[in-house]
């Protein structure tokens, strides 16, 4: 047993300038579905093959094409605008009215798939109920049991149904004025003609009693005679009837209004609601100017003097095209987009859920193409990374066998902060030395003089110096070469100077000196 409260409903938008276009589908005949239907939203083909014998009666409402029609009919001829049949007609006709039967959707028996129409826009489906297969009460709520509403709801109907109430679909309607209604009908019924419109691509918005239909107004009642009489109190409340019943239950309905009233006469404290207050004016509606006038013969003397108007019209047209025209209230929300204003029967399971089965076949096509794409690219960059992580180890293997080279054992860490610090510690520098450049320059300076020899020469790159030891056999000699030296720009220095007599008989006396030479 499922108790349901309404949400807020699903609403289409409409374009601007134009009606907002729904498909009014009433099934005709009852069916008995032995098998088990299965959630709601997966068909089963032996369900939906029971289903086919079913009739349905359907008609598309609020397109330009069925107002143009609407405006031209007549009144004898307006039962055309309504079409029937079983599912197999239903299906050609969407294929016919939104043109798309061909050659490419049918197969080669001329049948139509119900997958052909995945990929059409059909217009939302509100499907319309049998008020014989509604079982609705009134029920007072106190705000002491608005937290219990959802378990008291359920028993409210089972002393008016023959059936066990955990095969209902139970929904309640908003609590207004300390009352609410509750309706029922058989779960596995409904789940059944929502199966097999499902199967059709057909997107189900609303799903509503046949007296919602009925042209909505306050304090008055809307009788309809057509196959049965469809009498409506209120915005949730109605009921119908057989016409050899019509007026035995119209009379009983008014004895139930009365003693309403006069209950709450004696206790002030008890709810009520516009649907126990009596009509004060009622509004007959029929399909033709006969079934009008039995309609009013059919009426209880008590009630005929609150007849206020009469009109021929369309059940299923909307607005009503009766004479007197829908009130302002129904106008506005038919302009909203509401198409009907009675107890919405789709929720819970039933409610409108987002297509995305239909969604995904429309862009299964792009979403492919895109799928394929990014594979497309994920490999392409893991290929890249695979490519750059073998040059990286080949790049690794490279600097390790060139620092074994240099340091065939130890741990190897990093090879080139090792090799820099190795490199630091023996005292490497990076300046590049120009001692050759200076050697150049002073070298030839000594030469020129025969009595001029070099004893010890070093070099200190850091200091940017070059020291010399020289022998002499004058000092003058000495004097010349570090003013020849200074003469070439460099900076030369007589650091110490000696002489020295020599034993030998051949050699004669000599002078030894050294010199720094900077620049």
């Amino acid at each position: 047993m499922k108790t349901l409260f309404p949400g807020p409903a699903l609403k289409t938008r409409a374009q601007p300038n134009s009606k907002p276009r729904r498909l009014l589908i009433k099934p005709l005949e009852t069916l008995a579905v032995d098998a088990d239907m299965g959630e709601l939203g997966s068909v089963d083909s032996d369900a939906a093959a029971g289903i086919v014998s079913v009739r349905y009666r359907w008609r598309l409402v609020g397109c330009e094409q069925a107002s143009r029609e609407e405006e031209n009919s007549e009144a004898g001829d307006r039962e055309e605008a309504c079409s029937e049949g079983d599912l197999e007609a239903l299906t050609r006709w969407l294929a016919e009215q939104f043109g798309i039967f061909n050659d490419e959707i049918a197969d080669k028996t001329g049948e139509i798939s119900c997958h052909s129409f995945a990929a059409i826009e059909l217009p939302p489906v509100c499907l319309i109920v049998p008020s014989a297969r509604l079982s609705s009460k009134a029920m007072a709520v106190s705000a002491a049991e608005l937290r219990h509403l959802r378990n008291l709801a359920p028993f409210e109907l089972e002393d008016h149904v023959a059936v066990d109430i955990e095969t209902l679909h139970v929904v309640c309607s908003p609590v207004e004025t300390g009352q609410a209604n509750v309706a029922g009908i058989d779960r596995q019924w409904l789940q059944s003609h929502y199966l097999a419109l499902q199967a059709l691509g057909l997107d189900i918005a609303h799903c509503q009693g046949e007296i919602s239909l009925l042209p909505l107004e306050d304090n008055s009642w809307t009788l309809w005679l057509g196959d049965e009489l469809l009498v409506r109190r209120s915005r949730y409340e109605g009921f119908a009837l057989a016409s050899s019943l019509a007026t035995e239950g119209l009379m009983l309905a008014m004895s139930e209004v009365a003693a309403e009233t006069s209950n709450h006469i004696k206790n002030p404290e008890s709810p009520v609601s516009s649907i126990t207050d009596a009509p004060v004016k009622i509004k007959l509606l029929a399909p033709t100017s006969a079934h009008l006038q039995t309609l009013y013969d059919l009426l209880p003397e008590a009630l005929r003097s609150q007849v206020s108007s009469q009109a021929v019209g369309d059940l299923w047209r909307w607005p009503n095209d009766i004479c007197a025209g829908p009130p302002k209230q129904e106008q506005s929300r038919a302009q909203a987009g509401e198409l009907l204003s009675g107890l919405e029967l789709a929720q819970g399971p039933f409610a409108r859920r987002l297509p995305w089965a239909r969604c995904w076949r429309q862009g299964r096509s792009l979403m492919w193409l895109g799928s394929l794409s990014l594979a497309a690219l994920l490999l392409a960059n893991g290929l890249e990374l695979y490519r750059h992580h073998l040059q990286q180890k080949n790049l690794q293997v490279a600097i390790e066998q060139t620092y074994r080279q240099v340091m065939p054992s130890g741990a190897l860490v990093d090879a080139v902060k090792q090799l820099q610090h190795q490199r630091d510690q023996q005292g490497v520098a990076d300046t590049q030395s120009e001692a050759v450049g200076l050697l150049a320059r002073v070298v030839p300076l000594m030469l020129a003089d025969e009595g001029l020899a070099l004893k010890r020469l070093s070099y200190h790159n850091k200091r940017r110096e070059l020291r010399l030891s020289i022998d002499a056999r004058s000092f003058n000699q000495i004097e010349q070469l570090r003013s020849a030296i200074a003469a070439q720009g460099l900076g030369a220095q007589l650091v110490s100077a000696n002489a020295s007599q020599s034993t030998s008989k051949v050699s004669s006396a000599k002078h030894q000196a050294r010199l720094k030479i900077n620049w």
